[in-house]
C-alpha cells in the first residue's frame, strides 16, 4: 500500500510540474487533505489520554457486565473519531467503543459491554485506543494502562434445598443441661432487664436459683460445604472448574437463606471458612482463586469432617468418584446431605447409586473405586451447573 502510494504521489508531482504551477498547488492540497492530515491527527489520537474504569464489586464468570470507563484527555489537543479496544484476553473481552469528538481537559464516560469467560484473578491488559478518521492511510494503535485488577467469581446457578429432617430434628431435641463447672461458666445469674424466656428452669427445679446464657453465646453453624479437588484433574479441566462453580452456588444459595455455614476446601491443603466471621464476598474470592490439586488422603479427609463436626447438614462436591467418599458416606452418616460428583461431558466415569465405575489407575490413597457404595439418594453426578440447578439437593 505504501509503495502504491509513493508511486501516486510520484505520478501527481510529476504532472503538477508538466502542466502548470497551479494544477501543483492543486494537487498538493488535496494530498494534503485527504491523506497528511488524517495520519498527523491519527499519529497524535492516544496522546494525553486517560482511563478508569469502574468495575462492579461482583463480577462471575461467564456473565456479561457494563463496565463504566471514564475517559479523560489532558492535553490542548481536540481528539476525534477515538476507538477503544481491548487485548485478547483468555478471561475476558469487550466490544469496541467509540467517541466522535472530546474537547481539551473534558472527560467523558462511555459504557465497555465486557463478556468475563473464566474465574480468578485479572490484570487487566492495556486498552488499546485508534482514531478512525476517512482516508487514514495507517492505523496507530496507542495502549493506555489503567493498573485494574480485579477477582472474577466461578460461575453460580440457583440451588434448590429440600426440606432439612435432620436439622429439625435437631431443632426439637431438647438440650440436656449438664451442671457441672464447664455448663455453668457459660450462665450468669438472672437480673432485671434480662429475658424470662432464657432462664434455665431445669436447674431452677434443682438449685432454686435463676440463671440465663451470658451474651457471648457460640454461634452454631448448621450447613457445611466440603470441596474435594482431588489430584485427577487439574484446574481448568471441566471437572475442576464445575465442582468449584458447585460450590460457590450452594455457598451463595446458604448465604441469601441467611444459613450460618463452614467452607471447607480440600486440595493441595485443608482449609476452613466460617460464614459468621467472613463475609461471602471473600469466601467466593477464596473459590474463585483455587488453582490446586491433591491426592486427597484419609487424614486429610478425617480433618475435613472434623473441621464439619458441629454441622447437622453436609454437602461433600467432589470432582471426581475416589475410595474416600464411601468413608465420608460412612463416617458422616444421616448428616450428609448429598455427594455431588463433577464429570466431564461424555465421560462416563461417575454414576448415581451403586453403578459400577471402570478402574482407571490407582494411587495410595486417592484410588479410583470400582464401586461407591453409597445410596443412590446420597449421591448426585452432574456434567453441567444446570443440572444442579434442577436437582433439589
Amino acid at each position: 500500500m505504501n509503495y502504491l502510494l509513493s508511486t501516486l504521489w510520484l505520478f501527481f508531482l510529476i504532472s503538477a510540474f508538466n502542466s502548470a504551477n497551479n494544477l501543483f498547488h492543486l494537487v498538493f492540497a488535496l494530498f494534503t487533505a485527504f491523506f497528511a492530515a488524517p495520519y498527523f491527527i491519527a499519529s497524535r489520537a492516544g496522546r494525553g489520554i486517560t482511563v478508569n474504569l469502574k468495575f462492579s464489586d461482583m463480577i462471575f464468570a461467564g456473565s456479561t457486565a457494563e463496565v463504566a470507563a471514564e475517559i479523560t484527555n489532558t492535553g490542548r489537543e481536540e481528539k476525534f473519531m477515538l476507538e477503544f479496544c481491548g487485548a485478547s484476553s483468555e478471561r475476558y473481552d469487550f466490544d469496541p467503543a467509540r467517541i466522535d469528538y472530546l474537547e481539551p481537559y473534558a472527560s467523558k464516560t462511555i459504557t465497555l459491554n465486557f463478556n468475563f469467560k473464566k474465574r480468578g484473578l485479572v490484570i487487566a491488559a492495556p486498552l488499546s485506543v485508534k482514531s478512525n478518521i476517512p482516508l487514514l492511510v495507517k492505523e496507530k494503535l496507542i495502549k493506555l494502562e489503567h493498573g485494574k485488577h480485579f477477582i472474577v467469581f466461578a460461575r453460580i446457578v440457583r440451588v434448590q434445598f429440600k426440606n432439612s429432617r435432620g436439622a429439625d430434628k435437631t431443632s426439637l431435641k431438647k438440650r440436656v443441661f449438664n451442671s457441672d463447672y464447664g455448663e455453668l461458666s457459660r450462665f450468669k445469674d438472672y437480673d432485671a432487664g434480662d429475658s424470662p424466656s432464657k432462664i434455665n428452669w431445669r436447674h431452677y427445679s434443682i438449685s432454686k436459683t435463676l440463671i440465663v446464657p451470658q451474651n457471648e453465646e457460640k454461634n452454631s453453624v448448621s450447613y457445611s460445604i466440603i470441596l474435594l479437588l482431588a489430584e485427577n484433574y487439574e484446574c481448568s479441566s471441566p471437572p475442576y472448574e464445575l465442582a468449584v462453580s458447585c460450590a460457590s452456588s450452594i455457598a451463595a444459595a446458604l448465604n441469601d437463606r441467611h444459613a450460618a455455614f463452614n467452607l471447607i476446601t480440600v486440595s493441595d491443603k485443608v482449609k476452613s471458612i466460617t460464614s459468621s466471621i467472613t463475609s461471602i464476598e471473600k469466601m467466593l474470592s477464596h473459590l474463585a482463586l483455587l488453582d490446586g490439586n491433591h491426592t486427597i488422603s484419609r487424614t486429610a479427609l478425617t480433618r475435613a469432617v472434623n473441621k464439619a463436626h458441629a454441622s447437622s447438614d453436609i454437602f461433600v462436591v467432589s470432582s471426581q468418584p475416589f475410595e474416600g467418599l464411601n468413608f465420608l458416606h460412612k463416617y458422616l452418616g444421616g448428616r450428609l446431605r448429598k455427594i455431588i460428583i463433577t464429570k466431564d461431558k461424555g465421560a462416563e466415569e461417575a454414576v448415581n447409586g451403586d453403578a459400577a465405575i471402570d478402574a482407571a489407575g490407582e494411587n495410595e490413597t486417592g484410588r479410583i473405586p470400582k464401586k461407591l457404595k453409597i445410596a443412590g439418594s446420597k449421591i448426585l453426578s452432574i456434567s453441567s451447573l444446570e443440572e444442579l440447578s434442577a436437582a433439589a439437593i
